[in-house]
């Protein structure tokens, strides 16, 4: 086990990572830990093991890296709060957000709303703003929705002018999907 901080009450809020045997991972908080673990072991009929802990100084601290940590592994979800991640990755994570935290650094921009203003490396159109393209595209050509995501990208910039990489060419037809 990984105890990952010192910082607050052992008994209350408490970041864990857990480890089935066959390898999912679950990133969940509590209050209680060894109440948490008593539970997630009853209920599980696989053996599992505990591979960290973070100690938060408070609720909002311990939500708040849960959310960061769910959203970094969203497209690894298996269900509720399991992963399909290596819990490595995840302790290697924590780490580097628990010694960046320690840096105390000030207020740091909306790097979400910066990222989306500046144009990408590659050229491309960066997302969401991409997406927004491609599902206005698709309003237009609804028929080129059953293109394959490279087709569809090269399709739009030949027919717009803009160019979108085909990952957000597929994201954004999903999105679009959603919509109708």
């Amino acid at each position: 086990m990984t105890e990952i901080a010192e910082s607050g009450n052992p008994s209350q809020y408490t970041l864990y990572v857990i480890e089935d045997e066959w390898g999912a991972v679950k990133i969940g908080v509590t209050t209680d830990l060894r109440m948490r673990l008593s539970s997630l072991q009853s209920a599980n009929s696989r053996p599992v093991k505990v591979r960290g802990i973070v100690y938060c100084a408070s609720e909002s601290q311990m939500l708040a890296l849960e959310g960061l940590l769910h959203r970094r592994y969203a497209h690894l979800h298996l269900r509720r709060e399991w992963f399909d991640v290596d819990a490595n990755d995840v302790i290697n994570d924590l780490l580097f957000a628990l010694r960046v935290a320690e840096l105390g650094l000030p207020q740091q921009p909306d790097l979400s709303t910066l990222q989306s203003t500046l144009p990408a490396p590659s050229g491309f159109t960066r997302t969401p703003d991409g997406q927004r393209k491609v599902i206005e595209y698709l309003n237009q050509y609804p028929e080129d929705a059953a293109m394959p995501s490279r087709q569809l990208a090269a399709r739009i910039e030949e027919r717009t002018g803009i160019r979108v990489g085909h990952d957000t060419a597929n994201k954004g037809r999903n999105a679009w999907r959603n919509q109708q």
